[in-house]
């Protein structure tokens, strides 16, 4: 009965104990995400800033909270993945990084005139935790959650991006997969580069 009521009473303390530390990490990343919001609102606002100005410093403001490399594995689905080859896969997460951010720097330009609202971070999963915020616009309001996971270093990164409940992996994941339907890894590269060279001139 005694080492019965020793391992509920170290069960109950490790509980106790693991509480804090999880409330902890809900509240550093709505705090971060909040800080970094204000920011890009501050920086798009600055009269004294060139556009191409404001991009670098939104793209600085962003850097080191998402998994660019996951997301682009989970944006292929482990099937079409296994297609790639080790050059190929390395060429992709730059290609589709690059993508990525220059996405995130071009909706990042819509908050300049409207308000945001961060809502507190929610655990949906021991692993998961996601974040949602609202777009105030003029004519209706726009739903964004951004998904955490925890990496192995014990960081939480953002794996995926919902706007109005639509997923942008899950978007991009049908757009490949459809693409190697009839197409080559190769072909589908070519068609990331060749929109990279748009994006840049």
């Amino acid at each position: 009965m005694k080492s019965f009521q020793k391992y509920i009473s170290v069960l109950f303390l490790t509980m106790f104990l693991a509480i804090p530390t999880f409330a902890g990490d809900l509240e550093d990343i709505t705090s971060v995400m909040k800080e970094k919001v204000n920011a890009i609102i501050t920086t798009l606002k600055d009269p004294t800033m060139l556009k191409c100005e404001k991009n670098v410093k939104i793209s600085q403001i962003s850097e080191g909270i998402f998994d660019y490399s996951l997301m682009s594995k989970l944006s292929i689905g482990k099937q079409n993945w296994g297609k790639f080859s080790a050059v190929q896969k390395k060429e992709f997460v730059t290609l589709f990084t690059l993508r990525m951010k220059q996405s995130y720097i071009e909706k990042a330009h819509l908050l300049s005139d409207e308000q945001v609202t961060v809502h507190d971070a929610q655990q949906v999963k021991p692993t998961r935790i996601q974040l949602s915020l609202v777009i105030h616009g003029k004519d209706k309001d726009v739903d964004m959650k951004y998904k955490y996971y925890k990496a192995k270093n014990g960081k939480w990164l953002i794996y995926d991006v919902e706007i109005a409940n639509i997923s942008i992996l899950q978007t991009y994941r049908a757009q490949f997969a459809d693409k190697l339907k009839n197409a080559s890894v190769e072909e589908l590269l070519e068609q990331l580069r060749s929109t990279k060279s748009e994006k840049s001139s």
